[in-house]
């Protein structure tokens, strides 16, 4: 849900010129929260008794605890507060509050203008959900599709696949990104044969090589301000490689 709501919650409260850059961040935070669950799982195998899966599971309340405390003072975004107030003054006060800005400078004003011209069109436009795959001449069915595809190619494309031996001896193929980011010690393990201390070890450092990739993104963003599409295109790219080669040598055990 998180992953969800911050986005949008995000792109309400900021200004288009840093939206970008902000979400790539926010990527990166979770990624570097990925990284640190490896490392602290990777520490505690090497203590025994109930401690070993204790602690994690209660470490990673600490960060929910503190998302659910700072949630409770965040305000209302502009945009929902206009939207849904008889007047629109509240989400003006917020909007000037989340710029730095007296409440009638030209800035806060305008943005304000625009949102509640927004927000006119689509109360004079709202329709039902199975408007969504109509065309409406603005290809909105097509882009919805577009969505839906980029989404779901994202998680079926992985680096790899992940090979589970079945109790009954059957090999389980599930491709998919989130296959290496959850299961990846297990894949070094069954695939390459790897000691469970070492597939643990090759694991964390798996998920520091996204964190890296993940600052890679958002320099390209801030720097080269490069279009999303290129971007794209050099990530599915990369990865094609990457994925050729890895499937091509965790294949070369299971042929042995």
């Amino acid at each position: 849900m998180r992953t969800k709501v911050t986005p949008v919650y995000q792109s309400e409260i900021t200004p288009p010129e840093h939206r970008g850059w902000q979400l790539c961040c926010q990527l990166t935070s979770m990624i570097g929260g990925i990284v640190l669950t490896y490392w602290v799982n990777y520490a505690f195998y090497f203590y025994d008794g109930p401690v070993q899966w204790r602690f994690p599971l209660l470490f990673q309340a600490i960060f929910a605890v503190y998302v659910i405390i700072v949630t409770m003072f965040m305000p209302e975004t502009p945009r929902w507060l206009i939207r849904h107030d008889p007047t629109p003054e509240r989400g003006i006060e917020v909007l000037a509050k989340l710029r730095g800005l007296p409440r009638d400078h030209p800035v806060v004003m305008k943005e304000a203008k625009e949102i509640i011209e927004a927000i006119e069109i689509e109360r004079d436009e709202e329709g039902s959900w199975l408007d969504l795959f109509k065309d409406h001449g603005i290809s909105a069915d097509k882009r919805v599709w577009l969505g839906i595809g980029i989404q779901f190619m994202q998680q079926m494309t992985g680096a790899s696949s992940f090979r589970r031996v079945l109790a009954c001896g059957d090999i389980a193929t599930s491709p998919g990104i989130n296959i290496v980011t959850y299961y990846a010690p297990t894949l070094f393990e069954v695939s390459l044969g790897m000691s469970q201390e070492r597939a643990l070890f090759f694991g964390c450092w798996v998920q520091v090589w996204y964190l890296i990739a993940s600052f890679v993104t958002v320099s390209i963003f801030t720097t080269l301000h490069a279009s999303k599409t290129n971007v794209s295109l050099l990530g599915s790219g990369t990865q094609l490689i990457a994925s050729d080669d890895e499937n091509y040598g965790l294949a070369w055990p299971l042929a042995k």
